[in-house]
């Protein structure tokens, strides 16, 4: 009978070599040595040094699936294969050393197996989707298409022939879509734009998918007015990044678990218009004020710590504190975050945050 606890021991030591070293620079014999077993150990779970990759890639991609799930579900067919497209390549930008173990399990024929599933359910789309009938000759040519364009265009991201950006991936997937679902540019922008904001439902970090989105940020985006905002984004607290002298004696900020960061980008009059900035400010004072007002109403029990540019003598809400109080650097913040932000003569990025435990 095996024993779980040898093959995930196995399984753990391996996934961790193969995405901090890579897939070809790891044998079993390093592996093994990592346990302080014996080499011919690791044959009684898995076949061979492939195997424990098509099991490790298999997974990632089981708990992708299964926490996006929920969402799609809902989606237009065109919605799906756009949000599916660009849910499972952005974060082999964002991650090199995952984008490598994918490379390596293109090379080693993985991916394609693994993929089989989620290509087929992409064919049925445009299957479903297109106007045409398709053969059965049709629809082997179609796949084979669809497989050929796929891997060329990871080899060209991974090799450094193609920019390796979001924006890169967007023209893939209005190509992509143009090419299998006959569907317009501007159908396949908007509906870019839309799924674009789904993404933040989501965080990935070394191999692992967390849903951010809970009962605090669903009712931020129930209130009414949230439009008002510009940028919503739900987070873990750990990414807020604090100046030199670090995060201190802010008890009830280190107590927060979870974020959720809004922006509002004002453009100026003149950046010596003190009292056009004056203004503004004041409105996005009210607006992070109603909303806050809005979201303990809805669940009364929340300790809810609403963090802003704050001066001594604004009046905006006695709970509400100013970023300095905890030392926090906005803008590393948001630049860690990947958040868009402008401090100019022409435009300038005002931010709240909400924290919470969750």
């Amino acid at each position: 009978m095996e024993n779980l606890d040898t093959k995930q021991k196995i399984y753990a030591v391996a996934r961790n070599l193969f995405y901090e070293q890579g897939y070809y620079k790891t044998s079993l014999q390093s592996i093994s040595k990592k346990l302080e077993i014996s080499h011919s150990v690791i044959f009684h779970y898995f076949e061979n040094k492939r195997d424990i990759l098509v099991n490790i890639i298999s997974d990632y991609h089981k708990t992708a699936d299964g926490i996006v799930a929920d969402l799609i579900k809902d989606m237009s067919i065109l919605e799906t294969q756009v949000f599916m497209l660009k849910f499972s390549m952005m974060p082999l930008i964002r991650d090199r050393k995952l984008f490598r173990l994918f490379y390596d399990s293109i090379q080693e024929n993985v991916t394609v197996d693994i993929f089989s599933k989620s290509m087929t359910e992409t064919m049925e789309r445009i299957y479903r989707y297109s106007t045409l009938e398709y053969d059965e000759t049709d629809k082997i040519l179609l796949y084979n298409s669809f497989v050929g364009i796929s891997k060329e265009f990871l080899t060209g991201l991974y090799k450094g022939s193609l920019p390796l950006t979001e924006n890169t991936i967007d023209r893939y997937v209005i190509y992509f879509m143009k090419l299998f679902f006959n569907a317009s540019e501007g159908e396949v922008l908007s509906v870019i734009i839309k799924t674009g904001k789904l993404m933040k439902i989501f965080k990935y970090e070394n191999m692992s998918f967390s849903k951010l989105q809970d009962n605090v940020s669903n009712a931020i985006t129930n209130k009414a007015g949230i439009s008002y905002f510009d940028h919503f984004q739900s987070d873990f607290i750990t990414n807020v990044i604090f100046d030199d002298q670090g995060n201190q004696n802010s008890p009830e900020f280190d107590s927060c678990n979870k974020i959720v960061v809004l922006t509002k980008q004002i453009k100026l009059s003149h950046y010596l218009d003190l009292d056009d900035i004056s203004v503004k400010l004041q409105d996005f004072h009210n607006k992070s004020a109603e909303l806050y007002d809005f979201v303990i109403k809805e669940i009364p029990t929340l300790q809810l710590l609403p963090v802003t540019h704050m001066k001594k003598s604004d009046a905006v809400h006695f709970q509400f504190k100013d970023f300095t109080d905890y030392n926090i650097d906005v803008l590393k913040t948001l630049e860690h975050m990947n958040i868009e932000y402008h401090v100019n003569s022409e435009k300038l990025t005002l931010v709240l945050f909400f924290a919470y435990i969750l």
